[in-house]
C-alpha cells in the first residue's frame, strides 16, 4: 500500500481501506465460510490437535469422555439401550439429506424415553430457527434481517437444561429481558414489546425432543451435535470441522464462565468428538456409529452421555461458584468471588466474535448488597497461566493516583475432569498439518506464549489458560465521552493521564493497552480526572518478561513502532511507548468532538477491517505535518466551540512536536527501543507536557 501524502486528501486521517477476505458479501461469512477462515487460522497457530489415528491400543478420547458417566447410567445403558431399533434406519439413511436429521431425532427420542424424569437436560432441534444471543437482545448486529434466516448460525441439535418442562434453564438467561416463567424468555424478532408464548413448546411435551422456536439461545447450549450426509472423506472435511468449531466459539462468547464445549460431528456412519476451549481444539479419531468396546453402540452411549454427564464434565463451573437465585419470580445470577457473593446485572462487554483463542474478557455491573446500592465492575477473563494475575498487578499499583480502585480478585478452582492436561496424559495427540487432508504426520509449530521459538515440539498443554476474576469500582464514563465536556475539564484529565502513566512506570510497570475504553473519567464536584482500568496486558519493565508479545493493544492507539510493518526487531514495551499512547488517546478524543470527525476516525482508524499497515500509514503523517498543514488538515471544530478550538488545536500541535520532534531533534524516529536513555527522555517529555497543558489551562480559565 502506498504511503499517503499531504496532497492525497484534505482529511487528516485519510487512508484507503484494504480488502479483507470474507468481508465482502454476507454469503462469504456463512457458517462454512466463517468457519473455514477460523479453522485455517487455528491450524496456522498450531491450536488444532488430533488424536493419533495409529494409536489404536490407547483409549480413545470418546471412551474417556463416556467414562465420566456415573456408574448408574452405565448400568442403565446396559439394561435399556442394548437394542435401539431406530439406530439402524438412521445408519441406512445416512446421505439422505433432511431424512438424516429426522432419523437421528428418532434415535434421540428412543434413548431419552428410557430415562427417569429426574433428568433436567433435553435435546433441542433447531430446525429452520436461527440462534441468537439473549444477552445482546436476541440478534447480533452483524446478522442479517429475519427474512434471511438461512444465513444465520444454528446447530442441528443441542442439549439444554430445561425447567418447568419447556423453558431454558441456563445461568445467563436472567441477563436478558424480564419474563414470566410460563412465557417465552426470548420473544422472536418482533419490534413489539408483547411477550409471545413460543410455538412448539408445551408444558408437557409428548416427545422428549423439543423444537426451538426462538426460546433457546446460545446461552442455553450445552452439547453441540452436527449431523451431515454421507460423503467420501466427509468426516474429515475442514468445512465441517470449521462449522462446528465456529458454533462452539459462539457458545463460549456468551457463556463467559464456560471452560470448554463438547461437540459431536456425525457424518455418514462415522462420528468424531471435539473438545473446544480458549486454548486449543482437541479432536478424537473417527469411530463407527455402531462400534464400541461395550455391547452398546458408540452413538447410543454418546447420546446418553450428553444428557447425564456431570456439569463439570461439560465445562461448566461448580455450583458453589455460580448459581441462580429467585427473588419472587425474578431470577438473579450470583457468583462467589474472593469469598463474597455478588449479584450480577447488566453485561458491559463481550469477547470478539469468530475468535476462539482469546482471553474471553467480559464485564458486568455487580452489587454485593442491593440495599446499599454500591455498584462494582465484575470482570471475568481467561488469560494464560504464565501471566501474573491482574488483581496482583492492581494491588501493587493502588497507591498510584488515577489507577482504578481494587476490591478483590480470585481464581476459581480448576476442575481436572476432562482438562487438556488430563486428556493428554492418557491420549496421544498430534498437531493438524496445514493442508486440507488430515494425517498424523505433521510437524508442530515452534512458538511459545511470548512469540519466541522453542526447541522442543509443543503439546496442547503449552498455552493453557485459567479463569480469573477481578472486582473493581464501576466508572461508567469512558474517555471518548469526554468530548461532550468543557475543554478545560478534558485537558485536565488528559494531563492527569500522563501523570498516572508516569506513576505506574515508577512502580516498574507499563499498561500496554491504553485506549478509549480502558481510560475512564471520574467527575466529582465538576472536577474531571482520568482513571486507568484493565491491566490484563500489563508488563513489568524490569526482570523477566510477562510472557505476552509487546506488539499488543488496541491498534488505533498503538505506538508507531509497534505498527511499523518494516520493523522486525525484537523490542520491549517501555516508557515512551506509553507516553505516545496517551497522546493518541487524547488527540483522537479531541478530534472526535464533532459527528463528522468521529465518523472519519471510525472509517480510517477504528474499523476492525483495517490492518496494522493501514493504521500505521494513517497515523505516521500526523507528526510530520508542518504548522501550516496542521492547521489546514486538522478536522473542523464542532459547532459553538470555535473560540476554544484554536487553542485546543495549538495544544495538540505542541504535544505532537514534543513527542516526535523535540525529544529527538535529529529526525522523526519513533523506534524508542533503540534509544540509549528512554527514562531520561520520558522525564524531559513529561516536563514539556506539563508546560503545554499549564499554558493552555491558564488561558481557558
Amino acid at each position: 500500500m502506498a504511503e499517503p501524502t499531504d496532497s492525497d486528501s484534505s482529511s487528516l486521517l485519510r487512508v484507503s481501506t484494504p480488502f479483507k477476505p470474507g468481508s465482502g458479501s454476507y454469503s462469504d461469512s456463512l457458517a462454512g465460510g466463517r468457519g473455514t477462515i477460523l479453522f485455517d487460522d487455528l491450524v496456522k497457530e498450531g491450536k488444532v490437535w488430533q488424536e493419533n489415528e495409529r494409536a489404536k491400543r490407547s483409549p480413545s478420547m470418546v471412551e474417556l469422555v463416556l467414562g465420566c458417566m456415573d456408574d448408574k447410567w452405565e448400568a442403565h445403558a446396559d439394561k435399556h439401550l442394548r437394542s435401539i431399533p431406530a439406530l439402524y434406519p438412521f445408519i441406512e439413511s445416512a446421505g439422505a439429506g433432511k431424512m438424516n436429521e429426522e432419523q437421528f431425532a428418532a434415535v434421540i427420542s428412543a434413548v431419552a424415553l428410557t430415562l427417569d424424569k429426574e433428568v433436567d437436560i433435553q435435546y433441542v432441534q433447531s430446525g429452520s430457527t436461527p440462534m441468537y444471543p439473549r444477552a445482546k437482545g436476541q440478534k447480533h448486529p452483524e446478522d442479517p434481517e429475519a427474512e434471511n434466516r438461512s444465513k444465520c448460525l444454528k446447530p442441528d441439535f443441542f442439549t439444554s437444561k430445561i425447567r418447568q418442562g419447556c423453558l431454558p434453564g441456563s445461568h445467563s438467561a436472567i441477563l436478558g429481558p424480564k419474563f414470566k416463567p410460563e412465557s417465552n424468555p426470548n420473544p422472536t424478532r418482533r419490534k413489539s414489546n408483547r411477550v409471545r408464548k413460543p410455538r412448539g413448546l408445551h408444558p408437557n411435551p409428548p416427545d422428549p425432543l423439543l423444537r426451538n422456536d426462538g426460546a433457546f439461545c446460545w446461552e442455553d447450549v450445552q452439547v453441540l451435535w452436527e449431523i451431515k450426509s454421507r460423503e467420501i472423506a466427509g468426516i474429515n472435511k475442514r468445512v465441517e470441522w470449521g462449522s462446528l468449531i465456529l458454533k462452539a466459539t459462539e457458545v463460549m462468547q456468551y457463556q463467559w464462565y464456560r471452560k470448554f464445549v463438547l461437540g459431536f460431528l456425525v457424518c455418514g456412519t462415522d462420528i468424531r468428538l471435539f473438545r473446544i476451549d480458549r486454548s486449543c481444539v482437541l479432536v478424537s479419531r473417527s469411530i463407527g456409529l455402531d462400534s464400541s468396546e461395550k455391547p452398546i453402540p458408540t452413538l447410543i452411549r454418546c447420546i446418553l452421555a450428553s444428557l447425564v454427564l456431570p456439569q463439570t464434565a461439560l465445562g461448566f463451573p461448580r455450583d458453589d461458584f455460580l448459581r441462580v437465585v429467585y427473588k419472587g419470580d425474578e431470577p438473579r445470577l450470583v457468583v462467589l468471588a474472593y469469598g463474597i457473593e455478588l449479584e450480577l446485572g447488566k453485561q458491559l462487554s463481550f469477547p470478539p466474535r469468530d475468535k476462539l483463542i482469546t482471553r474471553g474478557t467480559t464485564a458486568h455491573i455487580a452489587k454485593q448488597d442491593e440495599s446499599k446500592g454500591t455498584e462494582y465492575c465484575f470482570k471475568s477473563s481467561w488469560p494464560y497461566r504464565a501471566r501474573k494475575h491482574e488483581g496482583e498487578v492492581l494491588n501493587t499499583l493502588q497507591e498510584v493516583s488515577g489507577v482504578v480502585k481494587l476490591h478483590g480478585w480470585d481464581t476459581p478452582p480448576d476442575e481436572p475432569c476432562l482438562s487438556v492436561k488430563w486428556l493428554c496424559d492418557k491420549v496421544k495427540f498430534v498437531p493438524l498439518p496445514q493442508r486440507e487432508g488430515f494425517s498424523a504426520s505433521a510437524t508442530p509449530m515452534e512458538r511459545s506464549v511470548s512469540g519466541d521459538s522453542v526447541g522442543d515440539a509443543l503439546s496442547p498443554v503449552t498455552d493453557l489458560r485459567e479463569h480469573r476474576l477481578v472486582v473493581t469500582e464501576y466508572i461508567p464514563m469512558s474517555f471518548i465521552k469526554g468530548r461532550t465536556l468543557a475543554p478545560l475539564q478534558l485537558l485536565r484529565a488528559w494531563q492527569g493521564l500522563y501523570h498516572t502513566v508516569d506513576g505506574i512506570m515508577e512502580k516498574n510497570w507499563v499498561h500496554r493497552d491504553l485506549s478509549w475504553s480502558n481510560v475512564r473519567l471520574r467527575i466529582v464536584n465538576s472536577e474531571c480526572s482520568a482513571v486507568l482500568i484493565d491491566f490484563d496486558l500489563a508488563s513489568e519493565t524490569v526482570g523477566q518478561e510477562s510472557g505476552a508479545p509487546d506488539r499488543t493493544g488496541t491498534p488505533a492507539f498503538m505506538p508507531l513502532e509497534v505498527l511499523d510493518p518494516d520493523n522486525v526487531r525484537k523490542f520491549r514495551h517501555q516508557e515512551l511507548h506509553e507516553d505516545e499512547m496517551v497522546f493518541w488517546v487524547g488527540l483522537f478524543t479531541l478530534t472526535s468532538c464533532s459527528d463528522t470527525n468521529i465518523k472519519t476516525l471510525q472509517d480510517r482508524l477504528l474499523s476492525p477491517e483495517l490492518s496494522f499497515t493501514a493504521i500505521y500509514y494513517a497515523k505516521q503523517t500526523i507528526p510530520t505535518l508542518t504548522d501550516t498543514n496542521w492547521r489546514r488538515r486538522f478536522p473542523a471544530p464542532p459547532k459553538g466551540k470555535t473560540s476554544d478550538w484554536d487553542l485546543i488545536r495549538t495544544t495538540c500541535r505542541k504535544l505532537a512536536n514534543l513527542h516526535f520532534h523535540t525529544i529527538n531533534p535529529e529526525g522523526y524516529d519513533w523506534n524508542y527501543s533503540q534509544w540509549d536513555n528512554p527514562k531520561e527522555l520520558h522525564k524531559e517529555l513529561l516536563k514539556g507536557v506539563d508546560r503545554v497543558f499549564d499554558d493552555a489551562i491558564s488561558r481557558l480559565r
